[in-house]
């Protein structure tokens, strides 16, 4: 049978994008609002709060407990939902454009027009990384994730499915003593993590002394005297 109407929620500009999410609707509007709609009974939906916040949002994504807002000559703009009915600003990140995002698994696909797919990590919300871009011939219009794939629409070539990997991840957990006297032994530790495969190498290096080892953790007696700034990676 053809739909009919139930209910009906007035904002207060016309609405341009919406995501749901844990019995809430989230909606942006023409004026750079943002409503918060108890939609609990869809035939009986609550507008519980609107936000003024200067964003005219081309498109909404739920993301673990968080808000992305693809924005227009903007970039993202990402918002905490600890408490569903009053949603937070947290970050503002700077993209040439956003005009569509998806969410999923502490990855953000944004399709920007002019740029092409912007692939970013937002494991941590308040900082996202830039982890690729695929630049299009066209338009990009949209893109999403399918079955560990990417997914994208663009004027000049149709749909596309593109493959991924992300960047090995690499952080140093420990260098002792601090500070070391000549000829005493130095310890060097860090870890690394792949999601998508297993570390295949790992990398130390000294701005005095160049390469120092290919192992996670390192114990050295022989660094040069001085100040040293290290690096470690993983490939």
């Amino acid at each position: 049978s053809d739909p009919r109407q139930v209910a009906f929620v007035a904002t207060p500009d016309y609405a341009m994008a919406m995501t749901l999410t844990a019995g809430y609707l989230y909606v942006s509007d023409g004026d750079g609002n943002l409503h918060v709609i108890n939609i609990i009974d869809p035939t009986d939906p609550v507008l519980e709060r609107s936000i003024g916040i200067s964003r005219r949002a081309s498109d909404l994504a739920f993301g673990a407990g968080h808000l992305y807002l693809a924005v227009k000559g903007m970039g993202l703009t990402i918002l905490d939902l600890e408490d569903p009915t009053d949603p937070q600003v947290i970050r503002d990140y700077q993209l040439p454009t956003a005009d569509s995002i998806q969410v999923q698994e502490g990855l953000a696909l944004v399709s920007s027009s002019g740029v092409g797919l912007i692939l970013l990590n937002v494991s941590d919300p308040t900082e996202p990384t830039i982890l690729g871009f695929n630049t299009t011939g066209g338009e990009n219009r949209g893109a999403g994730f399918i079955q560990g794939k990417l997914i994208q629409t663009d004027t000049a070539k149709g749909i596309q499915v593109l493959d991924f990997n992300y960047r090995p991840e690499a952080s140093i957990t420990l260098v002792g003593p601090i500070p070391a006297r000549a000829g005493v032994r130095v310890t060097l530790q860090g870890e690394g993590r792949d999601r998508d495969g297993d570390v295949a190498a790992y990398q130390w290096r000294s701005d005095m002394n160049g390469e120092l080892g290919s192992e996670a953790t390192l114990e050295l007696d022989s660094l040069s005297p001085g100040t040293h700034t290290l690096s470690f990676r993983v490939v």
